[in-house]
């Protein structure tokens, strides 16, 4: 099949449709570069780093926000007195972290590049997020926090991988204490049955599950591993076969629902940005449409919420409350340091139409979320 590459600027000309019908592998930002069909685990590592090498060439907005203090490690969750707290020290944590890792990859700063390490090696020696008490039965539920460190830990370390500050036995500390939050959190094995778990309908397919395949994806990459990237794919399908027309399982979720929806579709496109730079089988014109139409429904229905109600009214996995009818925003919660969950909208292969929104979405340019990091620049 003849390979198209298109810059960004051609994909605003020609829109969703011609994007979809010549979407190539590799990175959507890169013209004219051609990187080996990844075949085996180590292949895919391979291909990820040469990506990204190639992504060094290209510009990146990157700036480093210096009122974000660097957060000092929390090795026990108190999910149950101090929620926000632990939020807050996870977004800093990951804010800090993408800001010094994209300095120090795209800028070539030695400060960031040593500020960074340094960080993950505090908390590693910590041996943070080590216990949770959590209110939630799920055991999904009471992890996001630690999927925000793990998430950006692992992206930060596909960028810092030729960093001569991150020595061996700095990288062995490092591992050994994301090798333990992995299996502490189920990252690469299915949640325990019952109470929102695997075989709930709820968590098999949810944003949860998206998250969980995006970092299953990275740390396959990161350990070569086949078999985690195909759990990391059936995940992803999981979900994705669970939308139906435009219209993701997040809907249900009462007062919720198109808050949950956002983080299905940030999910969505982190998933398939980075399974982009490593497969060039697995995107298929397909997904992208129906990606972008959940998308715009999430944009039709936040202007005008006419659809919504008769899915959010289910109020699954919400019985304290009833469904008061009203949708809460998820364009203006203020995440630490320029942390959005809505980053996706930066993705080259995004197609909605954002123009009605422009005025609410008031969100720091770069954007970046939780796990991806700066999306603009990787994808």
């Amino acid at each position: 099949m003849e390979k198209f590459h298109l810059s960004k600027l051609c994909l605003i000309i020609v829109g969703a449709f011609m994007f979809a019908q010549n979407v190539i592998a590799g990175n959507w930002n890169q013209v004219g570069e051609k990187v080996k069909t990844a075949e085996t685990g180590a292949d895919m590592h391979l291909a990820m780093l040469q990506r990204l090498a190639i992504a060094k060439t290209q510009t990146c907005n990157s700036e480093v926000s210096r009122f974000i203090p660097l957060p000092h490690p929390q090795i026990h969750l108190d999910l149950k007195g101090e929620y926000k707290k632990v939020f807050k020290s996870s977004e800093q944590y990951a804010a800090s972290l993408h800001q010094l890792a994209v300095n120090y990859f795209f800028n070539s700063e030695p400060a960031s590049e040593k500020q960074a390490v340094d960080l993950m090696l505090n908390w590693a020696k910590s041996n943070s997020h080590k216990t949770v008490s959590s209110p939630f039965k799920s055991k999904s539920s009471s992890r996001y926090p630690t999927y925000m460190v793990i998430g950006s830990s692992l992206t930060a370390l596909l960028l810092l991988d030729q960093s001569a500050y991150l020595t061996g036995e700095k990288r062995k500390k490092i591992w050994s204490w994301l090798d333990n939050l992995v299996e502490e959190s189920y990252i690469t094995r299915e949640l325990p049955t019952g109470s929102a778990g695997y075989r709930d309908e709820e968590q098999r397919v949810n944003n949860h599950n998206l998250r969980r395949a995006v970092i299953l994806l990275l740390y396959g990459i990161h350990k070569k591993d086949e078999t985690f990237i195909t759990m990391s794919k059936e995940r992803f399908y999981r979900s994705y076969e669970s939308i139906k027309g435009d219209v993701l399982y997040d809907s249900n979720r009462g007062d919720w629902a198109l808050n949950y929806i956002n983080l299905g579709i940030l999910g969505f496109v982190e998933y398939l940005g980075f399974i982009q730079l490593i497969d060039e089988t697995f995107v298929e014109p397909a997904m992208l449409r129906k990606v972008n139409s959940a998308a715009q429904f999430l944009i039709d229905e936040t202007i005008e919420p006419l659809r919504i109600h008769s899915f959010a009214k289910q109020n699954i996995g919400r019985p304290s409350a009833k469904y008061s009818g009203l949708q809460r925003t998820w364009w203006q919660k203020k995440y630490t340091g320029g942390l959005t969950h809505y980053a996706w909208v930066d993705a080259p292969f995004v197609t909605v139409n954002l123009k009605s929104l422009r005025s609410l979405i008031k969100a720091p340019t770069p954007r970046y979320s939780e796990v991806a990091g700066y999306i603009d620049c990787l994808f």
